[in-house]
């Protein structure tokens, strides 16, 4: 197959549409493979076991077709906490805010899993446990939500697996170029997720510049929901789109019905940045069909 539509992306993975589909729900990542797209797997916030049942799940389904899981890698914590270490470091002023919006909005207490504090960005030992996971499993595409994936590249490459790097830095990029990163990830400050301060128009083009030459492939991201945003990506030099809260109002995707008409109804201009995420500056779902795709976050009560 060739045309507009068939990138370098396409070529390196085998997929028909240059489309990312990063998601936290299973149904969705096999739906988007099976539809000639390409899916990443979030299972940050998953145990080793729940990873691994999840990829067989995923196999089974998809027929030999590639996936990626994408996990944290942080730099900047202990190489382990317990839990009690963990808790001790919330600031009674969060506390104190927390039971606010109880007593406010009538909350009443959650229901917690007993393997709530597994989330990879906690500390090393938990992130580096998620990581042998994939290894083991030789997942086709690591990707690294957060962190760089520098010190893993010999050991995936010697696996077969590719490894892709999110960046919201020129800087970023470069550097994870010239260490041997597979695939770039260009993300702009429109996302729905950790972001930095550079609109998506601005870094995609720069980030591009950094990888011409090299063969390195460019995913743009952030606030694309439309195919004029796939077009413009692809005129800014990139090799594809990475989406996210679009497939979060999808019909396979897991979010409760109330939620689903909540983002849809939301405009975009009822965004909200949040700097509450422990790594960097958050917003809130891009919608599917808005006007200029940018980040949101559903209206307060």
């Amino acid at each position: 197959m060739s045309g507009p539509l068939h990138t370098q992306l396409c070529e390196k993975l085998g997929i028909e549409y240059p489309v990312v589909a990063f998601t936290h729900c299973k149904d969705v990542a096999v739906a988007v493979i099976n539809a000639g797209g390409f899916a990443v797997l979030g299972e940050a916030l998953h145990t080793p076991d729940q990873i691994a049942a999840d990829i067989k799940w995923i196999r089974e389904r998809i027929g030999g077709k590639p996936f990626g899981i994408d996990l944290v890698l942080p730099s900047s914590v202990a190489e382990e906490q317990s839990v009690d270490e963990l808790l001790a470091m919330i600031p009674q002023g969060h506390r104190d805010f927390e039971q606010m919006i109880k007593r406010k909005y009538n909350v009443p207490d959650p229901k917690i899993a007993p393997d709530i504090h597994h989330w990879g960005g906690l500390d090393q030992k938990r992130a580096l446990a998620q990581l042998d996971v994939v290894f083991d499993e030789r997942v086709p595409v690591f990707a690294s939500g957060l962190g760089s994936p520098a010190f893993l590249l010999k050991r995936a490459h010697d696996l077969g697996m590719q490894v892709w790097g999110l960046v919201g830095k020129p800087r970023q990029a470069k550097k994870q170029i010239e260490a041997g990163t597979d695939v770039i990830i260009a993300q702009g400050y429109d996302a729905a997720g950790h972001t930095g301060n550079i609109g998506t128009f601005s870094i995609v083009p720069q980030v591009v510049d950094q990888a011409r030459g090299t063969g390195v492939p460019v995913i743009a991201a952030g606030g694309v929901t439309t195919g004029r945003h796939l077009a413009a990506a692809l005129a800014l030099g990139a090799d594809g789109v990475w989406t996210g809260s679009l497939w979060l109002a999808s019909r396979e995707s897991d979010v409760n019905l109330p939620l689903k008409e909540r983002l849809i109804e939301a405009e975009t201009d009822d965004t909200v940045l949040s700097t509450a995420s422990p790594a960097t500056p958050c917003a809130r779902p891009a919608l599917p069909g808005t006007t200029n795709g940018s980040a949101m976050q559903l209206p307060s009560p």
